[in-house]
């Protein structure tokens, strides 16, 4: 419901008519009708269509509801269609719009043919230079989306004026802070990757503190340019946690003051933890395979000292690390 009444706000204030394609239980149906009078919602599953009536009911939305297949829609240029494409149509799940209903060759036409188009896709989705767009023009611009630090969908807009063209937007929100937007060229480069931090031992000078991205970031695949608008330095690669001296608060970042580095090994890990008496431990890896869940059954915890204590794994070259910090708290923090 929240990310739908954000994606929402990216259609043009005027249109002569709404159409949300496999709308599903109508979420977005209703989020859309919230602020405009004519939208008409489709999807193929009768079942569907009867929860998406209940949810417009509930909400006291009126939406124009129809049972039928996306392809025996009549499309002109004068619409907005947003379409969540089912990707489970075969049984098995899938991410790839190509093997998903309705077909990737129905979209590509309505990409042509529609003022503005909306396509939700699977957050983990790439598409390289082998991807057959059928004719349609390539997005002009794309959106990841997360909410309460889960990245929930990935947006391709076409014609879409909230955005500018040939971005990427890394859009996270929660409640007690509302939305926060990021947007990047497609065309940035980076210009100050410190790639010395790729190969230091970190038990040579500890840090003083590092922060952990949003998931939206790094699903993005933005988080070395964030951190150079940031003048921070990505720890172990570009999709590593942020270095700094200080922390530069922000909300798409969680930062932590690091106490103490060690080379992993679980029983030095285990003897800190004693060490440290903490109440709580909170386990984040990057970049390591390590089993969290076992390893933290192993840590001693101290019910009576109230301090909450983070261990992020992380790597650099062929070198695994371990930094134990405590969280700060801040502005946006």
């Amino acid at each position: 419901e929240w990310t739908a009444n954000e994606t929402a706000l990216d259609a043009p204030s005027v249109c002569d008519r709404w159409l949300d394609v496999c709308c599903g239980a109508g979420v977005d149906s209703v989020a859309m009708a919230k602020r405009h009078s004519r939208v008409i919602a489709v999807d193929s599953d009768p079942i569907a269509i009867c929860l998406a009536r209940g949810n417009a009911a509930m909400n006291e939305i009126d939406v124009q509801f129809q049972t039928g297949m996306a392809e025996s829609l009549p499309i002109d240029g004068s619409e907005y269609l947003n379409i969540d494409p089912d990707r489970r149509h075969e049984a098995n799940r899938t991410i790839d719009p190509r093997n998903s209903r309705p077909a990737w060759s129905w979209i590509a036409q309505a990409v042509v043919k529609c003022k503005s188009v909306s396509l939700k896709l699977a957050p983990g989705l790439r598409v390289d230079e082998t991807f057959d767009w059928c004719g349609a023009p390539k997005p002009s611009s794309r959106r990841w989306l997360s909410w309460e630090g889960m990245v929930r969908q990935q947006r391709w807009y076409w014609g879409i004026d909230r955005w500018p063209s040939d971005v990427i937007v890394a859009s996270c929100g929660s409640r007690s802070r509302g939305w926060h937007h990021e947007i990047f060229s497609t065309q940035s480069t980076i210009s100050q990757w410190d790639a010395r931090l790729m190969h230091e031992d970190l038990t040579q000078g500890v840090p003083g503190f590092v922060a952990d991205q949003d998931p939206v970031v790094r699903a993005a695949g933005v988080s070395h340019l964030l951190a150079e608008r940031l003048g921070a330095t990505c720890i172990g690669d570009r999709n590593g946690y942020f270095f700094g001296e200080s922390p530069v608060f922000h909300p798409m970042l969680r930062w932590f003051r690091v106490l103490d580095v060690l080379a992993i090994d679980s029983k030095r890990i285990r003897n800190i933890a004693r060490y440290c008496s903490a109440a709580h431990w909170e386990l984040k890896t990057r970049g390591v395979d390590i089993d969290t869940e076992g390893l933290q059954r192993q840590l001693h915890r101290d019910p009576s000292s109230g301090r909450r204590l983070t261990i992020l794994f992380t790597r650099m070259g062929k070198k695994r690390f371990a930094l134990v910090a405590e969280r700060i708290e801040g502005e946006n923090g």
